[in-house]
């Protein structure tokens, strides 16, 4: 209720949103002031905000292309659709000797042409900046949609240092940077809606944990994240408006974005860990903007870091993921990890108390090639080779131990038929490949570990020794019978070293070795308890082709739902760690679904002649060929509004192998549902006027799939394993239209102690697939070569093994509805692991 308008016929609303920003003081001091206090603040600040706007469009616009302008006082905008938000007040930072530099150049010089503008500028100030040379980029690239944002430093830079209290005239001039970085650049000092009935707090943000990085977070501009790799941006208000995404692009590990508490400001900068800069050493960001909700937002992103990443700077010969032969997240498998039922590691010092793991496994094996589940590799996990277990867990010798494998891993590998998918962790002080203790290779130590289950020292290799270590490590496990190689504890394996956290290039190096000798045995390779910056790296990598997104045990499925979204983004597969298939919730047909869906690797891990043949099948072909769906299962938009419910929604599509990805009609899609009470859902908040997208909690319609479904073609949905979707049950009893109808969707209903899987089919003709129902993904590319609509019947072409019998169900459509009964139609598959179904 100020008296006051700021000039310049700035509206009100813009004025009402940005005096919204009361952030400006940590609440413990604003709770001790009075309001006379607090009302002179606000006034004070509602002054400056003024000020603000006035000197911003005072200045002129002096390059624009696409979302992005910059005015002649150098400061930039970037603006989403007309419905989306606005980030202002784009300006610069950088710290010198550990004080943060002036905000305006002493001098610049200004290139441009139509789709990027460069300034060259040299610092004014105090000492510690002055004459520090920086140039400032920004490209935007249209065919993406995105904003390419470097800084480059042409005589380096000095940061850290013993800071220089500073005082005098130049105070008024200095920005403090966020908290976190030493550069800023991009840094975006405020947010605004377009719109004037929203407020900041309508601004939602998704971002990942620096620590293990499938722990996805988001909530509101009011309340940042901190440190945020990738950021997402979004309306929190509206399930498919528009996004934004910012990330580091080249250097993600001194690098980083920032969302500090309370700012409503975002910026990206070299991390305030570093001590210092190189000559000409460049930051480079990747903005990526989209319509359609926060996973569009999140995949596109993902595309542009892949495509940008491989144009811009990557190293040459960059090759597309899964190069490599990766059995481990195309077949069926067995797992030893950590909650497993043979968790052998926890067994010490009593490994060997039900047998020897070499002599289970064998009996494993002869128990499941009974129940014809054909295991296709077998992990091994962190008891197998000579460790310290007390007090920490590291690795002393990667080799096996005689007592747990007395005839050795490459024998049991024979035996088993298979290959080993081998484990390691983090490498003991004195592990025997040191020189010290008489190997071959220079270790650095790490900081002392302080956990409740691991205490002691660790140690790596050098980088300059890295990639001859690692090629030595990778031939020995390829000679004890290694078909894949796990690396876990990447967290600690980057965060214990300085070497790593405060050198621009050496843990990117480092790792990069790893991959190289990798690419070199032809061996795949795992990530576990990844960064998300390790995660961004990857796609500069050849061999990573799995990262798991869960914690020990893969359970509950949906904590992995936003660890899933990132992978995907950037062309990896998740997976949820161990399988069971008997057991109470979520043991069972959760681990198996979860598992599947995940696109990732499907690890069986029930005790001895416990496994449940008939759910382990739902996963896989004969052969033991996983029928994944055609991307990894992520949570739905829902899944981040203000108004979402407790509980999991996440959804996937599938299709057949040809056309691959050029017909939108041939596609399925299939939504897990978990801990979703029916109250909880969105069709109570139907209006006679259509759907009501206000608190619609997890209702289910069209236009919350992804890919969007083709615009003509009508879907129905069904519920995976009722009795209604049997073979001769009234067709119109077990499917649904699907559409945007308010009435159109369904309830994604699940319980607390149980999943619940929904299916979406498009209408063909005159026929609905459900495809093979006994599978997780009853039409997956994997099983369906193709799919062929004649004008009075449907040809679908199936593989798999020779003699392998295929049932597929059908329903038959009569002027737009269901007619008659559920049908089904069963194919022996001929010598060439093929065969025929015609749906008539």
């Amino acid at each position: 209720h100020l008296a006051h308008e700021c000039p310049s016929g700035l509206t009100r609303e813009y004025i009402i949103i940005k005096t919204t920003q009361g952030g400006v003081f940590p609440a413990h001091i604003r709770q001790t002031m009075s309001p006379s206090i607090k009302l002179i603040i606000f006034a004070l600040f509602f002054v400056q905000m003024c000020v603000d706007m006035v000197d911003a469009k005072s200045s002129a616009t002096i390059w624009s292309q696409g979302p992005i302008s910059v005015l002649s006082n150098y400061s930039y905008s970037v603006q989403t659709g007309s419905d989306g938000f606005v980030l202002r007040s784009g300006w610069y930072g950088v710290k010198c000797n550990g004080v943060p530099a002036p905000v305006n150049p002493m001098s610049h010089t200004l290139a441009k042409n139509n789709s990027r503008i460069t300034i060259h500028a040299v610092l004014a100030g105090r000492d510690a900046c002055k004459g520090v040379a920086i140039n400032f980029s920004i490209e935007y690239i249209l065919s993406h949609m995105s904003i390419v944002f470097e800084q480059s430093f042409p005589a380096g830079l000095i940061i850290t240092a013993a800071p220089n209290p500073f005082v005098g005239s130049e105070a008024s001039e200095v920005q403090d940077l966020p908290e976190g970085l030493a550069t800023a650049f991009p840094w975006f000092r405020n947010f605004i809606t377009q719109s004037s009935d929203k407020v900041l707090q309508d601004i939602g943000w998704l971002t990942w944990k620096n620590e293990q990085f499938f722990d996805g977070i988001w909530g509101t501009a009011d309340a940042g994240p901190g440190t945020a790799l990738p950021l997402v941006l979004f309306d929190a208000d509206v399930p498919h408006g528009e996004g934004i995404v910012l990330s580091t692009l080249h250097e993600h590990f001194t690098e980083g974005v920032v969302m500090p508490p309370g700012e409503h400001a975002a910026a990206a900068g070299v991390l305030d860990a570093v001590h210092s800069l190189p000559r000409n050493y460049t930051t480079s960001y990747l903005m990526s903007l989209s319509s359609g909700g926060v996973t569009n937002a999140v995949l596109s992103w993902g595309t542009t870091l892949r495509h940008v990443s491989n144009t811009m700077g990557a190293p040459s010969g960059w090759i597309h993921r899964e190069q490599i032969p990766d059995i481990v997240s195309t077949k069926i498998g067995y797992w030893t990890d950590n909650e497993a039922y043979y968790d052998w590691y926890h067994w010490f010092p009593n490994v060997n108390k039900d047998g020897t793991p070499q002599d289970i496994l064998l009996e494993l094996k002869r128990e499941l090639d009974a129940k014809a589940i054909p295991i296709a590799y077998w992990q091994l996990d962190a008891y197998w080779y000579k460790l310290e277990i007390k007090p920490g867990c590291c690795i002393v010798d990667w080799h096996a131990v005689p007592d747990q494998f007395p005839k050795g891993l490459a024998w049991l590998s024979k035996q088993l038929q298979a290959p080993l998918l081998l484990y390691t962790d983090t490498w003991c002080a004195d592990n025997v490949y040191r020189k010290e203790i008489g190997g071959n290779f220079t270790f650095m130590d790490g900081q002392p570990v302080h956990l409740s289950w691991f205490t002691g020292n660790t140690s790596n290799v050098v980088p300059a020794e890295a990639y001859a270590f690692w090629k030595a490590v990778l031939a020995q496990g390829v000679s004890q019978g290694m078909g894949a190689f796990e690396i876990d504890f990447l967290n600690y394996n980057f965060n214990l070293y300085d070497e790593f956290t405060t050198q621009p290039g050496v843990f990117s190096s480092w790792i990069a070795s790893l991959d190289r000798a990798a690419m070199d045995a032809r061996v795949p390779v795992q990530y576990c308890m990844a960064l998300p910056q390790q995660i961004l790296n990857t796609v500069n990598l050849h061999a990573v082709t799995t990262t798991r997104v869960s914690a020990d045990g893969g359970r509950p499925y949906f904590r992995g739902g936003p660890g899933s979204l990132l992978a995907a983004a950037v062309g990896l597969r998740p997976f949820l760690d161990n399988v069971w298939t008997n057991g109470s919730f979520p043991k069972g047909l959760a681990d198996v679904a979860g598992a599947v869906l995940s696109m990732g690797p499907v690890g069986l891990a029930d005790r001895l002649y416990a496994t449940n043949a008939t759910l382990a099948a739902r996963a896989c072909a004969r052969d033991g060929t996983l029928l994944h769906p055609d991307r990894p299962a992520t949570p739905v938009d829902a899944t981040y509004l203000s108004t979402a419910p407790p509980g999991s929604v996440m959804a996937t599509c599938s299709g057949p192998a040809t056309p691959v990805g050029k017909d939108a009609t041939l596609r399925w899609y299939i939504v897990i549902s978990s801990g979703v009470a029916p109250s909880h859902t969105g069709t109570a908040g139907c209006s006679a006027t259509g759907r009501s997208r206000e608190g619609s909690g997890y209702g289910m319609h069209p236009s919350d799939l992804l890919p969007l479904p083709a615009a003509d073609s009508p879907l129905f949905w069904w519920q995976d394993g009722i009795a209604a979707c049997a073979e001769g049950q009234p067709a119109a009893k077990c499917v649904n239209a699907f559409t945007d109808a308010c009435d159109g969707g369904f309830d994604a209903v699940s319980g607390n102690d149980t999943v619940v899987l929904y299916h979406v089919a498009p209408v063909l003709g005159d026929f609905v697939l459900l495809g093979e129902v006994s599978k997780i993904v009853p039409v997956a590319a994997a099983r369906t070569k193709s799919i062929e609509v004649r004008s009075d019947h449907i040809t679908v072409t199936v593989m798999g093994v020779e003699g392998e019998s295929v049932r597929l169900l059908y329903v038959k459509m009569n002027a737009g509805l269901p007619s008659g009964v559920v049908l089904a139609v069963e194919v022996s598959l001929s010598s060439s692991g093929v065969g025929v179904a015609n749906l008539v």
